[in-house]
């Protein structure tokens, strides 16, 4: 299957600038809010290409054009993200403000769910494990309320992460292994592939803190899994964030 790992796969960066053609083309002859949500979607494509400053340009045209509360405070949480990931704090900040303001005033849970997921990246980037796992836990809460399970393993993944930094590597392990069930149920290669290197990682750490033969049947479990999911990802062209 297209975009599937297999011998046949298609490679990830032509998907994407598949994705990124057709939305570009249909954004042409869209109203200005149809054109607001395309150029998001543009952002987001960009984004995960790793071609951030397309991704930068698209979210500014999206949040302008966005008149809806929910919808422009996951524009400017996306926004926001990229402008972390580019070593822009200052500006990621400013940004994760406006869309919590948004999120609230429309009472929306996924924008909450996002907003409070990137509220905890800043935290656990700036060294604040303790509100990064107080915004990431509250990201959680928000995500169980959607029938959504991409934002439910978004959310998962990013706790995992803020718990293995305070060395709370099995409770780490166990939702990282949950979010990856999720991805790899989706399909996602992108996100089942960087889940699996923070696996890689936080294995590594327990084995490094309590010895290999010492570490439990369920991470040892993980990690072989893991190593064997890894080779078959590695058929076709994987991107990671």
């Amino acid at each position: 299957m297209i975009g599937q790992p297999g011998k046949y796969a298609v490679p990830n960066s032509l998907l994407l600038l598949g994705a990124a053609h057709e939305y570009e083309t249909a954004s042409a002859y869209q109203s200005n809010g149809r054109a607001a949500l395309i150029d998001h979607k543009l952002g987001r494509v960009y984004e995960r290409w790793g071609r951030r400053d397309r991704a930068l340009s698209y979210y500014e045209s999206a949040a302008a054009a966005t008149e809806d509360d929910g919808s422009r405070a996951r524009v400017y949480a996306d926004w926001s993200l990229t402008e972390h990931r580019e070593g822009h704090d200052e500006r990621s900040r400013a940004l994760i403000e406006l869309a919590l303001k948004d999120a609230q005033s429309a009472d929306d849970p996924r924008a909450l769910a996002q907003c409070h997921s990137i509220l905890g990246i800043l935290a656990r980037a700036e060294g604040n494990g303790d509100a990064a796992q107080k915004y990431l836990a509250q990201s959680l809460e928000f995500a169980e309320l959607l029938d959504d399970p991409e934002a439910r393993a978004a959310a998962l993944n990013n706790l995992a992460l803020a718990l293995a930094s305070q060395s709370e590597l099995e409770e780490a392990v166990r939702l990282e292994q949950e979010a990856l069930q999720i991805s790899e149920g989706l399909g996602d290669r992108h996100r089942s592939a960087a889940i699996h290197s923070n696996l890689a990682d936080m294995i590594a750490s327990i084995w490094r803190r309590a010895g290999r033969k010492r570490a439990s049947h369920a991470v040892c479990g993980a990690f072989c899994r893991g190593r064997s999911r890894i080779r078959k990802l590695r058929t076709g062209d994987l991107e990671t964030s």
